[in-house]
């Protein structure tokens, strides 16, 4: 029977009637995984650890930053690696059993073209927007206003992150290395994602974020069904035997081309 990951806050979609016995579980955090104070809690810490020893690998697949998930491996603490798709897509990791999930090592990396972060850097510049620019391990910034802050004030509560700020506009950064995402800050995420399919190559992947107060960019055909896919191939776990919850606008590609999909109850209606 299909494994039911949900917390304390029956948050999760009805349990659907199967009789296949899935080999991996991939998980979305926010809205999925988490519950509302952005936890794991005690019953999915439980659950995850019984399907892990039952020898159902448990994957992580997120929009947040590598850094943003390393406090929840450590406290699963699984005896077996955890596979992890970070960056929504963006950036392939493996979590090394007993190992401090910090030393994740990449897998496989997918970064935004420059010229993409040209565009995106300018526009936000001129529109007087906010960007996060996420490098393997960082999330830089450049805040002009209290506005600014107050959006990364949001974000670091959300997922526990923390900002590297400059104020060069990103151009050491850029010069450095190479953005895995970027993320624009907005109270009108809807709206922003239009005026950008407009700024930028008709292939970009353009994601709403949850909650509701930013857009993500990332390469093109970037996401994080597609990288799923990838790491399946990598571990030697196919999609068909794969089971993936989701909530987002960014789960959708994810939960439509595994073995089975379950949008969670929380979740979108388009999801």
């Amino acid at each position: 029977e299909a494994p039911e990951v949900k917390d304390e806050n029956e948050r999760s979609a009805k349990k659907p009637k199967v009789e296949k016995m899935f080999k991996q579980v991939a998980l979305d955090m926010d809205g999925t995984l988490l519950n509302e104070n952005h936890a794991l809690s005690e019953s999915s810490k439980a659950k995850l650890r019984d399907l892990s020893e039952a020898g159902v690998k448990i994957t992580i697949a997120t929009g947040r930053s590598g850094p943003a998930v390393y406090d929840h491996v450590n406290a699963l603490g699984l005896k077996k690696d955890v596979p992890a798709v970070v960056y929504n897509g963006g950036m392939i990791l493996n979590f090394k059993a007993g190992e401090e999930a910090s030393l994740a090592k990449p897998i496989a990396t997918f970064p935004v073209p420059a010229s993409t972060v040209d565009t995106v850097v300018q526009f936000a510049q001129q529109e007087g927007f906010l960007v996060q620019y996420y490098t393997h391990d960082t999330i830089v910034v450049n805040p002009m206003n209290e506005k600014h802050f107050e959006f990364m004030k949001r974000y670091a509560e959300l997922t526990g992150a923390t900002h590297t700020i400059v104020e060069d506009n990103y151009e050491a950064i850029r010069k450095k290395e190479g953005a895995l995402k970027l993320l624009v800050m907005t109270p009108d995420p809807d709206s922003l994602k239009q005026r950008l399919e407009n700024e930028l190559p008709a292939n970009t992947t353009l994601i709403r974020g949850a909650p509701p107060f930013f857009v993500e960019i990332l390469a093109p055909g970037v996401c994080k069904g597609g990288s799923l896919i990838q790491l399946c191939d990598k571990i030697g776990v196919s999609a068909a035997d794969t089971i993936a919850f989701g909530d987002g606008d960014n789960d959708i590609d994810m939960i439509r081309d595994v073995g089975m999909g379950i949008a969670m109850k929380n979740g979108r209606d388009v999801v």
